[in-house]
């Protein structure tokens, strides 16, 4: 890329050329995953009942994902159309990123029976989890 002008080699390593015609495409390029986060962001927030927690957990919050990785999403709400929100969230996020989603809605009472019987995937939840919306706490504490 030092050939194409794209990055230049600097003391202490490499840095885009923002001069380069393709400088913005990399940039947007890189900034993709926020820019998902703040999509997910400002499509709960239109919710008429704000979710107590929404967050990306799994390959897409490590960011260790590939093309064919799905997008793991985890909202915890009481909202009573839940299953319905959830399952629109997650065409929603198909259409924006190509990639399937695997939203999973949960009630602040669903997730204290998780965290009373240990679930494993409460403990994912609570090491991988990237909050897009309202607070970890919805998740209470692991003991």
């Amino acid at each position: 890329m030092v050939e194409e002008g794209l990055v230049l080699d600097v003391p202490g390593g490499y840095v885009l050329n923002r001069d380069h015609v393709a400088a913005p495409a990399i940039e947007l390029l890189a900034g993709l995953h926020g820019e998902l986060a703040a999509r997910i962001r400002q499509e709960v927030e239109g919710w008429p009942v704000p979710p107590a927690l929404v967050g990306l957990y799994g390959s897409a919050a490590r960011r260790d994902g590939d093309a064919h990785s799905d997008i793991d999403v985890l909202v915890v709400s009481d909202d009573p159309e839940l299953d319905e929100r959830v399952d629109a969230l997650a065409a929603q996020i198909r259409r924006w990123s190509g990639n399937d989603a695997h939203v999973i809605g949960r009630t602040p009472a669903e997730v204290g029976r998780l965290r009373r019987a240990k679930e494993p995937i409460l403990a994912e939840w609570t090491s991988d989890l990237v909050v897009i919306a309202g607070n970890r706490s919805a998740l209470g504490t692991m003991s």
